[in-house]
């Protein structure tokens, strides 16, 4: 049966979570004047008004959050031209994953913009049958992430699947869309944080993750 391997994107495929606070928190300063009190309070897999709230010091208007999220895209690339880098063994995954017939895809709360300009940057080669971004994959209501889209966009049971997060948000997700085997990437939180949200195995790294056909 013709399986897929779903991949997050920030702190996953990229080591991109220290340029993705810092282009946030630079963002704040220079539209609001407000920095985070405590860096320890950022938490991966958070949405935009998750964000929104986390720097709560000042209540910004709808024309302000617009102007926040295009002053951090914009920093973003700027601050991460040197410092965004690829995972350790994420393009030996994604090959592991083609030999053995597998769909690989991306499934990111990043909008497919950020996802595509990063991948450009670090030299990802293009290695996926489909990327969702937040515009894809994000459901309006609940703010879930729909990991189970992309496989049921190429009719495949989202029971075989392997989807690989670092946040505790997008395991506890991954688990309520049926993905059958949701692993957690110790890159951006501890073990016990990511089998509390519901990981079925929790890795160092991406290499040690035994894909089976």
């Amino acid at each position: 049966m013709k399986s897929m391997l779903i991949l997050d994107f920030d702190g996953v495929l990229v080591d991109s979570e220290p340029v993705n606070f810092a282009s946030w928190d630079e963002a704040f300063f220079q539209v609001l004047g407000v920095r985070l009190d405590d860096p320890r309070k950022w938490r991966v897999g958070l949405s935009l008004s998750g964000i929104y709230e986390l720097w709560s010091q000042v209540e910004a208007s709808d024309e302000k959050k617009m102007e926040l999220l295009a002053l951090k895209r914009k920093l973003f690339f700027s601050m991460g031209a040197e410092g965004l880098k690829l995972m350790p063994g994420s393009v030996e995954l994604i090959r592991k994953a083609h030999s053995l017939g597998w769909y690989v895809a991306v499934a990111s709360r990043a909008t497919r913009n950020r996802v595509h300009q990063t991948f450009e940057i670090v030299g990802m080669p293009a290695f996926f049958d489909l990327v969702l971004g937040g515009e894809d994959c994000i459901h309006p209501e609940t703010d879930r992430k729909d990991h189970a889209k992309a496989a049921r966009l190429f009719g495949i049971d989202p029971a075989v699947c392997v989807v690989i997060e670092d946040s505790a948000s997008g395991v506890m997700d991954a688990r309520a869309g049926g993905i059958g085997r949701v692993i957690g990437l110790t890159s951006s939180l501890d073990a016990e944080t990511l089998r509390a949200a519901g990981a079925h195995e929790v890795v160092a790294s991406l290499g040690a993750i035994k894909l089976e056909d």
